[in-house]
């Protein structure tokens, strides 16, 4: 959850503007990922899983962003990944950062450090990684990996950014790996977000670990 979070948090933060979504129909076993109903000025509303593409021009930057915040789909890849690839041809995107967090053997008590790759070496530079570089892993993929090929594919230069999250903590909600990117992304874009509040996130989640590492220490 860490990437997701991340993109939620600077949408929410910096005002991002939705700009445009992909229709969840061809894309989702919705036994698994079902729509949820809630209750708006005592109306039901039905909610759909969503695939939100939003933007904001920043006037003191030589960048503006866009943002994709959505969920793996679970059918139609290709169809997918074409339809992000129109969008950024539709809107000129200069280069795409795919966030991810990966389950590694660290410690849910130290903060969490970033890894990257790309093949660009505008965006590595930019990104402070080491230019040229690629990933080594070998094994089944998620979307991020598909999108990158795709990306690389189109010529759109792309790199990708990983938050270490600890492996016996599973793939739940993590704010030390969501912290680790969302300070990468403020500093490379001189987005200047506070995020101080974080601090207190990491702080409540920490205390509900100890006290389950407490019950049993193995």
């Amino acid at each position: 959850m860490a990437a997701s979070d991340s993109v939620a948090f600077i949408r929410t933060r910096l005002k991002f503007q939705k700009v445009a979504e992909i229709d969840p129909d061809s894309f989702y076993d919705f036994t698994q990922v079902r729509p949820t109903v809630h209750l708006s000025n005592g109306e039901r509303v039905l909610k759909w899983p969503s695939n939100e593409i939003s933007a904001q021009q920043f006037e003191h930057s030589e960048r503006d962003l866009m943002l994709l915040h959505g969920i793996e789909p679970h059918l139609a890849w290709q169809t997918y990944v074409d339809s992000v690839l129109k969008i950024c041809r539709e809107y000129e995107v200069s280069g795409v950062i795919l966030l991810g967090a990966l389950l590694s053997d660290v410690s849910h008590r130290s903060e969490s450090t970033v890894n990257g790759s790309s093949t660009d070496d505008e965006l590595a530079a930019l990104l402070e990684l080491e230019p040229r570089t690629r990933g080594s892993y070998e094994g089944p993929t998620g979307i991020v990996g598909v999108m990158s090929e795709a990306l690389r594919s189109a010529d759109i230069p792309s790199a990708s950014l990983w938050a270490n999250a600890p492996y016996y903590l599973g793939s739940g909600k993590n704010p030390r790996c969501q912290l680790a990117l969302l300070k990468r992304i403020n500093r490379t874009f001189s987005l200047e977000m506070s995020l101080h509040d974080m601090e207190s996130r990491i702080t409540r989640w920490e205390a509900r670990i100890e006290a389950e590492l407490n019950k049993d220490p193995d």
